[in-house]
């Protein structure tokens, strides 16, 4: 599933239309998510990070574990952008909203918000190596929302289905919101952005036309979803998307 989940995103990132990306999002929210419930998630970040169990547990297990951050290092961060149920799940339930409906945020607040994500990291990693304790992944929903179990037994009194439906409400209105700003886990792959070694060999991304207010410098917090390269009615351009500052009274001048 991860093997050829990589290599449906390639293909979709090579065609760069619209339907192709949707069919890959589907393909992971259905397989990925809902039958298989295999995702990054804050217990991966954290195995990773204190070395626990790295190599314990199945082979596909492992292989999710070790292979997101290497494909990300080579290819950069398509696994937020492709291949995670959960945000795949988040768009597709954003695309029943009409693009008019959206909320348009201002890019100030858009810059501002996208460093959020990274210090919810630097707080759970802070945690867990003071306390040694696991009990935050209680609200992650990555975690926990793919989980039947969870939804059978325990769901009512885990907050993480509260962070999960809220996720979703919101993604309405505003596009991946928890991808955009408050997922830990995809702050932890971000940094391995930086690398992407073999990303120079896939179609450049269109950052004038990117909706999340992203520029060319901006290539850690690019998830590589290619929305800026889908051009339909269905997605924003960055014109649409962001609030427009307001302009300046006529004829005013700074006081001296």
């Amino acid at each position: 599933q991860w093997g050829a989940g990589v290599m449906l995103a390639l293909v979709a990132i090579w065609h760069g239309r619209l339907w192709s990306r949707l069919a890959v999002l589907i393909y992971t929210l259905a397989l990925g998510g809902f039958w298989l419930n295999r995702q990054y998630s804050t217990d991966h970040v954290i195995r990773l990070l204190s070395g626990q169990g790295l190599l314990s547990g199945s082979i596909a297990g492992i292989c999710l574990l070790l292979g997101v951050p290497l494909v990300i290092l080579l290819l950069g961060n398509i696994y937020c952008g492709y291949l995670c149920p959960f945000g795949a799940l988040q768009e597709l339930v954003g695309l029943i909203v009409p693009k008019r409906f959206k909320m348009r945020l201002s890019l100030a607040t858009i810059t501002a918000g996208r460093f959020i994500k990274y210090a919810m990291l630097f707080v759970l990693v802070v945690v867990f190596f003071t306390t040694g304790s696991k009990r935050f992944l209680d609200v992650d929903p990555l975690t926990l929302f793919f989980n039947r179990q969870f939804w059978m037994e325990s769901f009512p009194a885990s907050p993480a289905l509260l962070i999960a439906i809220a996720a979703l409400v919101t993604a309405l209105v505003v596009t991946r919101l928890w991808c955009r700003y408050l997922c830990p886990t995809g702050a932890f792959l971000s940094l391995f952005n930086l690398a992407g070694w073999l990303g120079r060999f896939l179609p450049a991304k269109k950052f004038g036309r990117c909706e999340f207010g992203l520029g060319g410098r901006d290539h850690l917090d690019c998830i590589h979803c290619d929305r800026c390269r889908c051009e339909s009615p269905l997605i924003p351009t960055r014109d649409e998307a962001i609030a427009k500052a307001a302009a300046a009274p006529h004829g005013s001048r700074a006081s001296t």
